[in-house]
Protein backbone atom coordinates (compact mmCIF):
# COMPACT_ATOMS: atom_id res chain seq x y z
CA UNK A 1 0.00 0.00 0.00
CA UNK A 2 1.46 3.82 -0.73
CA UNK A 3 2.88 5.53 2.03
CA UNK A 4 3.04 9.18 3.05
CA UNK A 5 5.44 11.17 5.15
CA UNK A 6 3.79 14.69 5.84
CA UNK A 7 5.70 17.68 6.65
CA UNK A 8 4.48 21.52 7.36
CA UNK A 9 7.55 22.47 6.12
CA UNK A 10 9.40 22.45 2.51
CA UNK A 11 12.98 21.48 2.91
CA UNK A 12 15.62 21.55 -0.32
CA UNK A 13 17.17 17.77 0.56
CA UNK A 14 19.45 17.74 -2.25
CA UNK A 15 20.84 21.32 -1.50
CA UNK A 16 20.89 20.17 2.42
CA UNK A 17 22.84 16.71 1.12
CA UNK A 18 25.01 18.86 -1.44
CA UNK A 19 25.32 21.33 2.07
CA UNK A 20 26.39 17.76 4.19
CA UNK A 21 28.87 16.76 1.75
CA UNK A 22 30.67 19.94 1.47
CA UNK A 23 30.76 20.33 5.57
CA UNK A 24 28.25 22.95 5.52
CA UNK A 25 25.29 21.82 7.35
CA UNK A 26 23.55 18.43 8.65
CA UNK A 27 21.70 16.54 6.21
CA UNK A 28 17.97 15.82 6.86
CA UNK A 29 17.10 12.30 7.99
CA UNK A 30 13.93 12.19 6.76
CA UNK A 31 15.43 11.64 3.09
CA UNK A 32 16.73 8.30 4.45
CA UNK A 33 13.35 7.57 5.74
CA UNK A 34 11.36 8.61 2.71
CA UNK A 35 14.49 6.06 0.75
CA UNK A 36 13.60 3.33 3.36
CA UNK A 37 9.98 3.23 3.40
CA UNK A 38 9.43 3.79 -0.77
CA UNK A 39 6.87 7.00 0.80
CA UNK A 40 5.99 9.87 -0.72
CA UNK A 41 6.83 12.92 0.18
CA UNK A 42 4.01 15.45 1.23
CA UNK A 43 4.47 19.30 2.12
CA UNK A 44 3.03 22.21 1.50
CA UNK A 45 5.04 22.74 -2.31
CA UNK A 46 3.68 19.39 -3.76
CA UNK A 47 0.03 19.96 -1.68
CA UNK A 48 -1.21 21.73 -4.68
CA UNK A 49 -3.78 24.88 -4.72
CA UNK A 50 -6.76 24.33 -3.63
CA UNK A 51 -9.86 25.63 -4.84
CA UNK A 52 -11.34 29.02 -3.35
CA UNK A 53 -14.31 27.27 -1.18
CA UNK A 54 -11.60 25.01 0.19
CA UNK A 55 -9.54 27.88 0.90
CA UNK A 56 -12.16 29.75 2.91
CA UNK A 57 -13.00 26.00 4.63
CA UNK A 58 -9.44 26.44 5.65
CA UNK A 59 -9.51 29.85 6.82
CA UNK A 60 -12.62 28.94 9.00
CA UNK A 61 -11.42 25.80 10.61
CA UNK A 62 -7.92 27.68 11.53
CA UNK A 63 -10.01 29.96 13.89
CA UNK A 64 -10.59 27.17 16.03
CA UNK A 65 -7.23 25.14 15.04
CA UNK A 66 -3.47 25.61 13.70
CA UNK A 67 -3.23 27.47 9.94
CA UNK A 68 -5.02 27.51 7.06
CA UNK A 69 -1.81 26.22 5.13
CA UNK A 70 -1.35 23.12 7.42
CA UNK A 71 -5.27 22.54 6.33
CA UNK A 72 -4.28 22.72 3.23
CA UNK A 73 -1.84 20.17 3.54
CA UNK A 74 -4.26 17.65 5.42
CA UNK A 75 -6.44 17.85 2.64
CA UNK A 76 -4.29 16.79 0.36
CA UNK A 77 -3.29 13.92 2.02
CA UNK A 78 -7.13 13.09 2.94
CA UNK A 79 -7.90 13.09 -0.81
CA UNK A 80 -4.87 11.38 -1.58
CA UNK A 81 -4.33 8.25 1.46
CA UNK A 82 -6.88 5.63 1.37
CA UNK A 83 -7.72 3.25 4.28
CA UNK A 84 -4.82 1.13 5.03
CA UNK A 85 -2.40 3.46 3.99
CA UNK A 86 0.72 4.43 6.13
CA UNK A 87 0.69 8.33 6.54
CA UNK A 88 3.45 9.24 9.23
CA UNK A 89 2.25 12.78 10.39
CA UNK A 90 5.68 14.88 11.58
CA UNK A 91 3.55 17.04 14.29
CA UNK A 92 0.48 17.18 16.14
CA UNK A 93 -1.26 19.70 14.23
CA UNK A 94 -1.05 17.41 10.73
CA UNK A 95 -2.21 14.74 12.91
CA UNK A 96 -5.23 16.49 14.06
CA UNK A 97 -6.14 18.15 10.92
CA UNK A 98 -5.45 14.81 9.22
CA UNK A 99 -7.60 12.42 10.97
CA UNK A 100 -10.19 15.49 11.01
CA UNK A 101 -10.74 15.52 7.34
CA UNK A 102 -9.98 11.65 6.51
CA UNK A 103 -12.59 10.68 9.02
CA UNK A 104 -14.66 13.35 6.85
CA UNK A 105 -14.32 11.33 3.71
CA UNK A 106 -15.22 8.16 5.48
CA UNK A 107 -11.26 6.93 5.26
CA UNK A 108 -9.11 5.00 7.96
CA UNK A 109 -5.33 5.33 7.31
CA UNK A 110 -2.97 4.22 9.40
CA UNK A 111 -1.73 7.35 11.16
CA UNK A 112 1.37 7.92 13.05
CA UNK A 113 1.90 11.15 14.93
CA UNK A 114 5.03 12.87 15.95
CA UNK A 115 3.97 14.77 19.12
CA UNK A 116 7.09 17.41 19.68
CA UNK A 117 5.23 19.78 22.04
CA UNK A 118 2.65 17.81 24.82
CA UNK A 119 3.51 20.65 26.87
CA UNK A 120 1.22 22.62 24.74
CA UNK A 121 -2.25 21.12 26.51
CA UNK A 122 -4.66 22.85 24.10
CA UNK A 123 -2.92 21.10 21.07
CA UNK A 124 -2.06 17.81 22.54
CA UNK A 125 -5.57 17.75 24.03
CA UNK A 126 -7.12 18.16 20.39
CA UNK A 127 -5.39 15.79 18.92
CA UNK A 128 -6.12 13.21 21.39
CA UNK A 129 -9.88 13.55 21.08
CA UNK A 130 -8.97 11.70 17.63
CA UNK A 131 -6.92 8.99 18.73
CA UNK A 132 -9.38 6.28 18.49
CA UNK A 133 -7.92 7.45 14.76
CA UNK A 134 -4.37 7.14 15.55
CA UNK A 135 -2.30 3.96 15.13
CA UNK A 136 0.53 5.25 17.00
CA UNK A 137 2.27 8.14 18.53
CA UNK A 138 5.82 9.27 18.48
CA UNK A 139 8.01 10.96 20.65
CA UNK A 140 11.76 12.01 21.33
CA UNK A 141 11.89 11.81 24.98
CA UNK A 142 10.55 9.57 27.52
CA UNK A 143 8.94 12.77 29.82
CA UNK A 144 7.12 13.95 26.20
CA UNK A 145 6.08 10.78 25.84
CA UNK A 146 5.17 10.04 29.83
CA UNK A 147 2.79 13.16 29.45
CA UNK A 148 0.83 11.83 26.21
CA UNK A 149 0.42 8.89 27.50
CA UNK A 150 -0.90 10.38 31.15
CA UNK A 151 -3.49 12.64 28.53
CA UNK A 152 -4.46 9.73 26.60
CA UNK A 153 -5.61 7.68 29.51
CA UNK A 154 -6.00 3.54 29.36
CA UNK A 155 -7.08 3.45 25.83
CA UNK A 156 -4.46 5.76 24.65
CA UNK A 157 -2.93 4.38 21.68
CA UNK A 158 1.15 3.32 21.36
CA UNK A 159 3.66 5.95 22.32
CA UNK A 160 6.54 4.79 20.61
CA UNK A 161 10.32 6.88 22.19
CA UNK A 162 12.29 7.61 19.63
CA UNK A 163 15.69 8.80 19.55
CA UNK A 164 15.97 12.02 18.97
CA UNK A 165 18.50 12.29 15.75
CA UNK A 166 21.82 14.56 15.42
CA UNK A 167 23.99 14.38 12.15
CA UNK A 168 27.43 13.51 14.21
CA UNK A 169 29.50 13.55 11.09
CA UNK A 170 28.91 17.66 10.72
CA UNK A 171 28.07 18.44 14.31
CA UNK A 172 31.49 16.63 16.21
CA UNK A 173 33.94 17.67 18.57
CA UNK A 174 38.06 18.58 18.03
CA UNK A 175 40.77 19.91 20.27
CA UNK A 176 39.12 22.85 22.39
CA UNK A 177 41.00 26.07 22.10
CA UNK A 178 42.02 28.03 25.61
CA UNK A 179 39.94 30.75 24.97
CA UNK A 180 40.79 34.15 26.80
CA UNK A 181 38.84 35.59 27.91
CA UNK A 182 36.71 32.52 28.16
CA UNK A 183 33.90 32.38 25.18
CA UNK A 184 30.52 31.25 26.51
CA UNK A 185 27.80 30.16 23.71
CA UNK A 186 24.22 29.94 23.26
CA UNK A 187 21.08 29.65 20.98
CA UNK A 188 17.92 29.25 20.06
CA UNK A 189 14.57 31.47 20.43
CA UNK A 190 11.99 29.16 21.93
CA UNK A 191 11.39 30.23 25.76
CA UNK A 192 14.78 31.63 25.83
CA UNK A 193 15.58 34.26 28.95
CA UNK A 194 18.31 36.07 27.40
CA UNK A 195 17.54 39.08 30.04
CA UNK A 196 18.63 36.66 32.98
CA UNK A 197 21.86 35.27 30.70
CA UNK A 198 22.87 39.18 30.32
CA UNK A 199 22.10 40.08 33.93
CA UNK A 200 24.44 36.76 34.88
CA UNK A 201 27.19 37.67 33.07
CA UNK A 202 27.70 41.28 32.94
CA UNK A 203 30.71 41.98 34.24
CA UNK A 204 32.31 38.96 34.06
CA UNK A 205 35.74 38.17 31.97
CA UNK A 206 33.77 36.25 29.32
CA UNK A 207 33.14 37.06 25.59
CA UNK A 208 28.85 36.04 25.25
CA UNK A 209 27.99 35.24 21.82
CA UNK A 210 24.20 33.91 20.90
CA UNK A 211 22.80 32.72 17.69
CA UNK A 212 19.33 34.13 17.88
CA UNK A 213 17.94 31.54 15.65
CA UNK A 214 15.63 28.38 15.39
CA UNK A 215 13.79 26.13 13.03
CA UNK A 216 10.32 26.51 14.80
CA UNK A 217 7.75 28.56 13.49
CA UNK A 218 8.22 32.57 14.33
CA UNK A 219 4.94 32.11 16.42
CA UNK A 220 6.43 29.32 18.72
CA UNK A 221 9.53 31.38 19.56
CA UNK A 222 9.03 33.74 22.91
CA UNK A 223 12.74 35.11 23.54
CA UNK A 224 13.10 37.05 26.23
CA UNK A 225 15.50 39.78 24.89
CA UNK A 226 17.22 42.51 27.41
CA UNK A 227 16.75 46.20 26.91
CA UNK A 228 20.40 46.55 26.28
CA UNK A 229 23.30 44.10 26.22
CA UNK A 230 26.39 44.18 28.37
CA UNK A 231 29.88 44.95 26.68
CA UNK A 232 30.76 41.09 26.98
CA UNK A 233 27.34 39.92 24.95
CA UNK A 234 26.56 40.09 21.34
CA UNK A 235 22.83 38.76 19.77
CA UNK A 236 23.25 37.86 15.64
CA UNK A 237 22.46 35.00 13.06
CA UNK A 238 25.11 32.76 12.05
CA UNK A 239 24.51 29.99 9.40
CA UNK A 240 24.62 26.32 10.56
CA UNK A 241 28.50 25.50 9.87
CA UNK A 242 29.25 29.16 11.97
CA UNK A 243 26.76 27.95 14.84
CA UNK A 244 28.68 24.20 15.03
CA UNK A 245 32.45 26.14 15.31
CA UNK A 246 30.59 28.38 17.87
CA UNK A 247 30.10 25.25 19.44
CA UNK A 248 33.55 23.85 19.19
CA UNK A 249 35.57 26.99 20.09
CA UNK A 250 33.30 27.76 23.18
CA UNK A 251 34.63 27.21 26.92
CA UNK A 252 30.61 26.67 27.98
CA UNK A 253 27.25 26.61 26.03
CA UNK A 254 24.26 28.22 28.37
CA UNK A 255 20.77 28.03 27.38
CA UNK A 256 18.98 29.97 29.89
CA UNK A 257 14.78 29.30 29.23
CA UNK A 258 12.27 30.89 31.20
CA UNK A 259 10.56 29.05 33.95
CA UNK A 260 7.35 28.43 32.23
CA UNK A 261 9.11 26.99 29.28
CA UNK A 262 7.70 24.01 28.06
CA UNK A 263 10.18 21.53 26.91
CA UNK A 264 12.35 23.70 25.16
CA UNK A 265 16.22 23.60 24.75
CA UNK A 266 16.96 20.16 24.13
CA UNK A 267 18.69 20.77 20.24
CA UNK A 268 21.00 23.13 21.34
CA UNK A 269 22.37 21.38 24.31
CA UNK A 270 22.20 17.32 22.09
CA UNK A 271 24.32 19.70 19.34
CA UNK A 272 26.42 21.14 22.05
CA UNK A 273 26.80 17.69 23.59
CA UNK A 274 28.10 16.18 20.13
CA UNK A 275 30.25 18.91 19.84
CA UNK A 276 32.09 18.04 23.33
CA UNK A 277 31.28 21.19 24.78
CA UNK A 278 30.23 21.52 28.46
CA UNK A 279 26.16 22.40 28.62
CA UNK A 280 24.82 24.31 31.59
CA UNK A 281 21.32 24.97 30.93
CA UNK A 282 18.08 25.67 32.91
CA UNK A 283 17.00 22.26 34.46
CA UNK A 284 13.55 22.53 36.28
CA UNK A 285 12.05 19.16 34.96
CA UNK A 286 12.02 16.84 32.34
CA UNK A 287 15.06 15.66 30.22
CA UNK A 288 17.19 18.12 30.95
CA UNK A 289 16.69 18.02 34.57
CA UNK A 290 17.22 14.31 34.26
CA UNK A 291 20.40 15.10 32.41
CA UNK A 292 21.60 17.09 35.41
CA UNK A 293 20.44 14.33 37.91
CA UNK A 294 22.97 12.13 35.58
CA UNK A 295 25.78 14.54 35.33
CA UNK A 296 25.48 15.17 31.92
CA UNK A 297 25.32 18.89 32.41
CA UNK A 298 25.11 21.72 35.33
CA UNK A 299 21.50 22.21 36.06
CA UNK A 300 20.18 26.35 36.58
CA UNK A 301 17.62 27.34 38.14
CA UNK A 302 15.20 29.42 36.10
CA UNK A 303 14.97 33.25 35.72
CA UNK A 304 17.63 33.80 38.80
CA UNK A 305 20.79 35.66 36.90
CA UNK A 306 22.58 35.27 40.88
CA UNK A 307 22.68 31.72 40.85
CA UNK A 308 23.36 31.38 36.98
CA UNK A 309 26.39 33.80 37.40
CA UNK A 310 27.71 31.33 40.07
CA UNK A 311 26.99 28.66 37.89
CA UNK A 312 28.85 29.96 35.34
CA UNK A 313 31.58 30.87 37.30
CA UNK A 314 31.86 27.16 39.03
CA UNK A 315 31.98 25.93 35.86
CA UNK A 316 35.07 28.09 34.58
CA UNK A 317 37.20 27.46 37.96
CA UNK A 318 36.83 24.03 37.79
CA UNK A 319 37.96 23.26 33.83
CA UNK A 320 38.60 19.19 33.92
CA UNK A 321 35.91 18.35 35.74
CA UNK A 322 33.49 20.19 33.03
CA UNK A 323 35.74 18.48 29.91
CA UNK A 324 34.97 15.07 32.28
CA UNK A 325 31.46 16.40 31.93
CA UNK A 326 31.69 16.55 28.39
CA UNK A 327 33.27 13.36 27.39
CA UNK A 328 30.24 11.64 29.12
CA UNK A 329 27.58 13.38 27.21
CA UNK A 330 29.36 13.55 23.92
CA UNK A 331 29.57 9.49 24.28
CA UNK A 332 25.80 9.49 25.10
CA UNK A 333 24.55 11.72 22.11
CA UNK A 334 27.04 9.18 20.03
CA UNK A 335 25.42 6.09 21.22
CA UNK A 336 21.90 7.66 21.36
CA UNK A 337 21.34 9.73 18.70
CA UNK A 338 23.06 8.53 15.59
CA UNK A 339 21.33 8.63 12.49
CA UNK A 340 21.10 4.72 11.72
CA UNK A 341 19.63 3.70 14.83
CA UNK A 342 16.75 6.49 14.80
CA UNK A 343 15.81 6.08 11.35
CA UNK A 344 15.91 1.49 12.04
CA UNK A 345 13.50 2.39 14.93
CA UNK A 346 11.60 4.73 12.65
CA UNK A 347 10.72 2.68 10.20
CA UNK A 348 10.24 -0.81 11.96
CA UNK A 349 7.72 1.11 14.26
CA UNK A 350 6.09 2.35 11.23
CA UNK A 351 5.63 -0.64 9.99
CA UNK A 352 3.95 -2.10 13.02
CA UNK A 353 1.67 0.65 12.41
CA UNK A 354 0.91 0.22 9.13
CA UNK A 355 0.39 -3.84 9.66
CA UNK A 356 -1.83 -3.08 12.20
CA UNK A 357 -0.28 -5.63 14.38
CA UNK A 358 -0.87 -4.80 18.08
CA UNK A 359 2.80 -6.06 19.62
CA UNK A 360 3.30 -5.65 23.14
CA UNK A 361 6.97 -4.01 22.96
CA UNK A 362 6.37 -0.32 24.05
CA UNK A 363 8.71 -1.26 27.23
CA UNK A 364 11.52 -2.78 25.23
CA UNK A 365 11.18 0.35 22.80
CA UNK A 366 11.99 2.75 26.30
CA UNK A 367 14.90 0.57 27.21
CA UNK A 368 16.77 0.13 24.33
CA UNK A 369 16.05 4.39 23.67
CA UNK A 370 17.01 6.41 26.99
CA UNK A 371 19.11 3.73 29.39
CA UNK A 372 20.76 6.84 30.98
CA UNK A 373 19.80 6.37 34.19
Amino acid sequence: MPRYVVLARDFDFAEMARQAAADEGPKHILADVCSRLDAALVSPSSAGRASLLWRVVFFLFSRAYSTPEVWRIAHHVARTAHTGDLVYATGEDLGMTISVLSMLRGKRPALAVSVMWPERLASTKALLRFKHRIAMFLAVTEDKARQIRDLGGVDCPEVVVLPSVIDLTFFSSTDRPKRQPPLIVSGGLVDRDYVTLARAVEGLEVQVEVCAMSSMPASMASPSYPASLPDNMIIGQQSLRELRDMYRNATLTVVPLVASNQGSGLTVVWEAMACGCPVLATAGAGDLAEYAANGLIVGLPAEDPVAVRAGIEAALADPERMLAMAERARAFVAQHFNDARYVDILTRRLGVAESGIALNTQSDVREAVLPIS
